[in-house]
């Protein structure tokens, strides 16, 4: 980041932000990409060049964009319910003449970073409208089913990709589509405030978080999945079954989740409270196997 070859991103001209953007289009098999500040504004401006304003796009209703991102002024949202993806894909033909667009969430968040197959993928695609595909963690799934991210993006007309989470990346998430509507989604990405001038520094954590190879995403998926049997044991019943790989999420529900929260912080292990009655641990490159041995430990010692 310090050494990073910068220029003013705003008219193209930062060198290291046309590499990453280059990259990133090649990894998800797309025409062009655009760098973004966020994942959360990367969604929001595919939903821009996807629909007009009072256009309808409909959404799983346990996704993150419908969960945790207001929705575009004068762009409505049609949640639908996606506990599962047939029913999913059977709302969505259902919908199919209300909305202009549709998005899809793989890793699914809600769904303990559920995996959705190539597969799976693909009967969104045959649906007829236009499919843009949340992949904040689409390393994760790509590593899980050992196939190219591409392979899992090919379903979508526009995708993003998030270079912090599971990369490793401090800031910073890429839009990919095809070219004419990523140039419009720079138009977007100004009208939003997330242009950057200097955007090489950002971008040159994001190359290097391009480059992690798909063995240290399974490292970070065990951790998990003992993160997730030490749960299960400690707390018989307490996690869900698995229809698909594990990745880097556990959610469990123990009793009084809210105490047990409180002392795993004790041991100084953070963990998320989720709900009311349930708990959310993600691993990531900065979680060793030393780490994942405390937290074992701490729950077996409850």
């Amino acid at each position: 980041m310090q050494t990073a070859r910068l220029g003013n991103d705003l008219y193209g001209e930062d060198p290291t932000a046309n590499e990453l953007e280059a990259a990133a289009a090649r990894l998800l098999g797309k025409d062009s990409a655009v760098l973004m500040p966020s994942g959360v504004m990367a969604n929001k401006v595919a939903l821009s060049v996807l629909a007009e304003p009072d256009q309808l796009i409909a959404v799983g209703r346990l996704s993150h964009i419908n969960l945790f991102e207001d929705s575009l002024p004068q762009r409505l949202l049609l949640p639908v319910d996606d506990s599962d993806e047939e029913r999913f894909a059977e709302h969505l033909r259902s919908a199919r003449d209300q909305v202009v667009a549709l998005a899809i969430e793989n890793t699914h968040l809600m769904r303990e970073g559920h995996v959705m197959t190539p597969e799976a993928a693909d009967r969104f695609a045959r649906i007829g409208v236009p499919v843009h595909l949340d992949g904040a963690r689409l390393m994760n799934a790509a590593a899980a089913l050992d196939v190219p991210p591409a392979d899992l993006a090919a379903c979508a007309t526009t995708v993003t990709l998030t270079l912090s989470k599971g990369l490793g990346a401090p800031i910073g998430s890429v839009l990919a589509g095809p070219e004419d509507m990523m140039n419009r989604a720079r138009q977007s990405r100004l009208a939003m405030g997330g242009s950057l001038a200097q955007a090489g520094v950002v971008a040159a954590a994001g190359l290097v978080a391009l480059r992690r190879p798909p063995q240290e995403f399974r490292t970070d998926h065990r951790g998990a999945a003992r993160i997730r049997a030490a749960a299960e044991e400690r707390w018989p019943g307490s996690t869900s079954p698995r229809t698909t790989p594990g990745t880097n999420i556990v959610i469990w529900s123990p009793p009084e989740a809210p105490g047990v929260v409180a002392r795993l912080a004790d041991r100084g292990i953070h963990v998320l409270p989720w709900g009311e009655t349930s708990i959310r641990a993600v691993t990531h490159p900065g979680i060793s196997e030393r780490d994942i041995d405390h937290v074992v430990d701490a729950i077996g010692e409850m």
